[in-house]
């Protein structure tokens, strides 16, 4: 009864908090709100405080407070606190279940995040197959023809816009994340083919939606991931590349920069302006960089969600976003510089503390007794960050790829345990 409660609970969070689906409709969102509370409830567990935890709890404050602070000018009271309460009471409940429900903790981590996820990307394509248009587009509604689906295949399909998901890009790393928590249950006994079908649908969504950095941050991650626990180098590692992902822009200018001389540039870009500009966002980066040179006391702790918006740096960039329903609420399209102006240089370093606290509770935990749930959260993990090299998935506007974050992290505790 628990789970499937808190399944459906998930299911809905995840249909609505990106699709536009009850945009406005106050009544609706209250009745979720309601179905959230009544599965916090369900599901109440008291939080246990340390002194360890305070990481997380001074991360999650960091992060309410930017909410709160949104720079949004369509949000209102009751969207900022309907989003925060759904939030909140989503976290504790998985918290709840995670630690005392029932099955082993790899079938707790499939019931939370692998089976909703697989119903969710389910959804989609059938209401997709059946025709229906996406409920709200935040991206150009031409979004051109899939490079992936070109080059590999040779089938010229144009980019697919699904219904329940206003971004192409967001459900790009969906995929990503479908895919690992499937993978990693492929050598499991029980179960065999539902991973394995989600996993394959998590590879013709990724292609659908053309969206390369989330197939090449997928591939890196499971072989990173192979290589880490083939040698057993969880701690030393960990740390290292926590630190690498900061500078990770800089890579991918150094690497477009060598595609754009060689022929395997045109696989994965659709023209040498596309490559050699990475998709605008090496304008982003340096005009985002620029701007952290002039140091002001709101660096501090950031601007507030949409950041880049309310510091009025995205005016400076949205030119190159004009098919874009809202081009001046275009992110910085990567991790780090996106928390740095919505929390500025505190919200950066508790975020990173937070991120070695994953590997930590990994590689500190007795992972050989339950090493296919530790490969799929080191590997989930890898992928957060190489995705966030390109992309913005902290925040909570919209709040799925954070919660996803945030549920890990929850599992990733209770390794230990």
């Amino acid at each position: 009864m628990k789970k499937i409660v808190l399944q459906a609970s998930i299911i809905l969070y995840l249909i609505t908090s990106t699709s536009g689906l009850f945009e406005g409709m106050a009544v609706v969102k209250f009745l979720s709100l309601l179905l959230y509370f009544a599965t916090f409830l369900l599901l109440f567990s008291p939080l246990k405080v340390s002194r360890k935890s305070l990481i997380v709890i001074i991360s999650l404050a960091l992060l309410l407070i930017s909410t709160i602070r949104t720079n949004n000018p369509a949000a209102t009271s009751f969207s900022i606190i309907s989003k925060i309460l759904s939030f909140l009471f989503l976290l504790f409940s998985v918290y709840g279940y995670a630690k005392n429900g029932s099955g082993t903790l790899q079938e707790r981590m499939n019931n939370v995040l692998l089976y909703p996820l697989f119903i969710f990307t389910l959804f989609n394509f059938i209401f997709y197959l059946l025709g229906f248009q996406p409920f709200d587009i935040k991206e150009q509604q031409d979004l051109g023809y899939g490079v992936l689906m070109y080059n590999i295949f040779g089938i010229i399909k144009d980019r697919v816009n699904f219904p329940f998901v206003s971004s192409v890009t967001t459900f790009g790393i969906l995929m990503g994340y479908l895919f690992i928590f499937s993978f990693y249950n492929l050598k499991q006994k029980i179960n065999f083919l539902l991973p394995m079908a989600s996993a394959g649908i998590a590879i013709i969504g990724i292609f659908f939606v053309d969206h390369r950095a989330g197939l090449s941050a997928t591939i890196l991650s499971v072989l990173i991931t192979y290589i880490v626990f083939k040698f057993r180098i969880i701690k030393g590692f960990s740390i290292t590349f926590s630190i690498l992902t900061v500078v990770g822009p800089l890579f991918l200018i150094l690497l477009s920069t060598f595609l754009l001389n060689s022929p395997y540039g045109d696989i994965i870009s659709r023209n040498n302006s596309e490559l050699a500009t990475g998709n605008s966002r090496f304008l982003i980066w340096l005009v985002s960089f620029n701007e952290m040179l002039d140091f002001k006391l709101e660096h501090l702790f950031g601007y507030g969600e949409l950041g880049t918006f309310g510091s009025g740096l995205s005016y400076l960039w949205a030119s190159s976003f004009k098919k874009f329903a809202d081009p001046y609420m275009t992110t910085a399209h990567n991790l780090y510089i996106n928390i740095f102006y919505d929390m500025g240089y505190i919200g950066v370093i508790f975020f990173l503390m937070v991120i070695i606290s994953i590997f930590k509770n990994i590689y500190s935990s007795p992972w050989q007794q339950n090493i296919s749930m530790a490969k799929t959260i080191f590997c989930f993990t890898c992928f957060f960050l190489l995705s966030g090299i390109t992309e913005s998935p902290i925040g909570l506007s919209p709040p799925l790829t954070t919660s996803i974050f945030a549920w890990t992290y929850i599992f990733s505790q209770r390794l230990k345990q």
